[in-house]
């Protein structure tokens, strides 16, 4: 069996994606607000680094992103402590006296002290 490269394969998926996206954003969107094609984005990129404002662009989006991610973060801790919290609480009466007391009797001891086999002798399996 011969193996393709991967290189190649990856870089035919890329094109293949972009390719379907250049075309979905050209034959069913009418406003670019919605889905820009990859041509587009380029030709902005190309505008913004020719005019010089890119990296004031990358420093807003970077920022932007860094603040978002802060707060999510935070959030994220705020509500992983809260359910740690409320889980003790919420699962304690499974390991409580008044659950385990409604199990046999027999059930119980079968496991504590071993059975006894047809032979007579005792089992701990």
């Amino acid at each position: 069996m011969k193996e393709t490269p991967r290189l190649g394969v990856s870089a035919l998926s890329i094109a293949g994606g972009l390719l379907i996206w250049e075309g979905a954003s050209r034959l069913f969107v009418d406003n670019s607000l919605f889905l820009a094609a990859p041509s587009q984005i380029a030709l902005a990129i190309v505008k913004l680094a020719w005019s010089g404002d890119l990296a004031r662009h990358i420093e807003i989006s970077a920022a932007e992103f860094a603040i978002g991610y802060v707060i999510a973060s935070l959030m994220g801790i705020a509500l992983g402590l809260l359910m740690a919290e409320s889980a003790p609480r919420a699962f304690s009466s499974l390991g409580s006296p008044g659950f385990t007391r409604r199990r046999p009797s027999r059930w119980r001891r079968s496991f504590s002290s071993g059975s006894a086999s047809a032979s007579g002798r005792r089992c701990w399996s």
